[in-house]
């Protein structure tokens, strides 16, 4: 039975196993609905995701937690617009809370009742979610052990709209545009990892939500040809082109899919509309064995790696079969570190942050300018505010004098700043 319910993150909550004393405070509105439950606030608010998935919003002047996600596993969508948090409660419900990044008003809630699942893909331009059962751990394999996969479709008003089990491991990674009548989006765009007990290697598939029928993506760079081809991949970053439909993925994985075989890296590249390709990873970046970021601004996408080296691909290119597919410069920033730096792109190119006290501009054409001054060393996180300054949070420290960062919070990995009127 679908059950409509109010989530209220609160400290306390386990991420499983959470009791009865947890579940009771589900609180129902006579009428099915759900009111506006989280405290409504004026002024500017930090929204923060640390790298354990805890979240939360603060208003920055009062330090006021408005969204308290300790025990919870939350997701910030591809927008960064709405947070999808879960927890298991009792037996093996999940419940599952989506929150605004702006102002920490909870947009509501549903519980899957029996079902153990995690969030593993959200929406453009809405609140959908999708979901997954969760998997094994395997050790030495790119993804956990899943025989079979129960996927689910859910809003925060309506709660569960549409489900499909899948023999196979199958993991949600980002819905399709185009939508059906019943304005669901018509494709789900899936990770298929085999074996599946112990994955070596993953493909994409299609799901129709209107037909429940599994089917191969095309060619971004020829819709002509049905793309059916296998890839290994360990450890990625991800950033959406919104403008241009697009949702990019750094892998780094090896020939045959063990952690010790031949190393190499590449970008995945899913259009929204269905299209996959592949980006080659220019090898002065070493990012087959080293860490790295990706950011989106406006037609470039940025890939940074930790050896201190940046390359820019042009994005409009990338589906035009006449126009090379391959980077356009690659620069290098600085001597890098042992971790991914931080990146914020714009029109105009990218900031980098390397673990020092500033951040590096490039500009789009991979050109170099004065650097940026930070009030601390190591950024975890950049962003822009809604008037377009730069706004940084590092171990210790953020550039908003004012931010009072929750004490339960560890580093942040995402960071949204916004002014409410």
């Amino acid at each position: 039975m679908r059950r409509i319910f109010i989530v209220l993150l609160v400290a306390g909550a386990g991420c499983t196993g959470v009791g009865a004393e947890d579940a009771s405070r589900l609180q129902f509105s006579s009428d099915g609905t759900l009111p506006l439950a989280a405290p409504m606030t004026s002024g500017r608010t930090v929204a923060m995701l640390d790298d354990r998935g805890h979240f939360a919003v603060v208003a920055a002047d009062s330090g006021e937690v408005l969204s308290d996600g300790r025990g919870w596993n939350s997701r910030l969508s591809l927008d960064g617009n709405y947070a999808v948090s879960t927890v298991v409660v009792g037996d093996g419900d999940t419940k599952v809370g989506w929150t605004s990044v702006a102002d920490g008003e909870l947009l509501g809630g549903t519980i899957f009742e029996g079902d153990e699942l995690e969030s593993s893909a959200t929406e453009l331009g809405g609140h959908l979610a999708a979901f997954v059962n969760p998997a094994a751990p395997v050790e030495g394999a790119i993804a956990g052990a899943r025989s079979t996969s129960t996927v689910v479709i859910a809003s925060p008003t309506d709660g569960e709209l549409w489900r499909a089990e899948l023999d196979g491991n199958f993991v949600p990674e980002a819905f399709g545009q185009r939508r059906a009548a019943n304005g669901l989006p018509t494709q789900l765009f899936l990770l298929e990892y085999f074996p599946a007990e112990a994955p070596r290697f993953y493909r994409v598939r299609v799901l129709s939500t209107e037909t429940g029928e599994l089917s191969l993506p095309v060619n971004l760079r020829n819709k002509a040809e049905l793309v059916d081809e296998r890839m290994a991949g360990f450890t990625r970053s991800q950033v959406v082109a919104e403008e241009h439909g697009l949702l990019f993925t750094l892998y780094r994985g090896t020939i045959d899919g063990t952690p010790d075989g031949d190393a190499y890296a590449f970008v995945h590249t899913l259009g929204l509309e269905d299209g996959v390709w592949c980006l080659s990873v220019d090898p002065e970046l070493q990012l087959e064995s080293r860490p790295g970021t990706l950011a989106v601004g406006g037609d470039r996408l940025y890939v940074a790696s930790a050896n201190g080296k940046v390359g820019s691909f042009q994005i409009p290119s990338l589906s035009d079969p006449e126009a090379s597919a391959s980077m356009s410069w690659v620069t290098q920033v600085t001597f890098g570190g042992d971790d991914a730096p931080v990146a914020l792109a714009d029109e105009d190119g990218v900031y980098l942050g390397y673990g020092d006290d500033h951040l590096v501009r490039l500009d789009a054409g991979g050109g170099g300018s004065m650097p940026r001054q930070l009030p601390g060393a190591g950024p975890t996180a950049v962003t822009r505010d809604q008037d377009g300054a730069i706004q940084a949070i590092g171990p210790d420290w953020s550039t908003i004098d004012t931010l009072v960062r929750p004490s339960w919070l560890g580093p942040v990995v995402q960071l949204v700043v916004s002014e409410n009127p």
